[in-house]
């Protein structure tokens, strides 16, 4: 089912048991959601790859995921 906001993608996670109590837990440790942990980690992670690496190009996506 394709979101209102075209601005959202929705993906499905297939992760190990034990990985999946351990995120939720540290999500539930700082007060976050599971989903909202999980936005976190990605956002922390983009920043961290962009500061060390450069911009990412989104013109290169721009046609690949329409």
């Amino acid at each position: 089912m394709k979101s209102k906001n075209t601005n959202i993608r929705h993906i499905h996670l297939d992760i190990e048991e034990e990985k999946f109590y351990k995120i939720h837990y540290v999500s539930e440790y700082f007060g976050r959601s599971l989903k909202g942990q999980l936005i976190y980690m990605i956002n922390s992670y983009i920043s961290k790859f962009e500061k060390n690496i450069g911009p990412i190009d989104m013109n290169f996506y721009s046609e690949k995921f329409k």
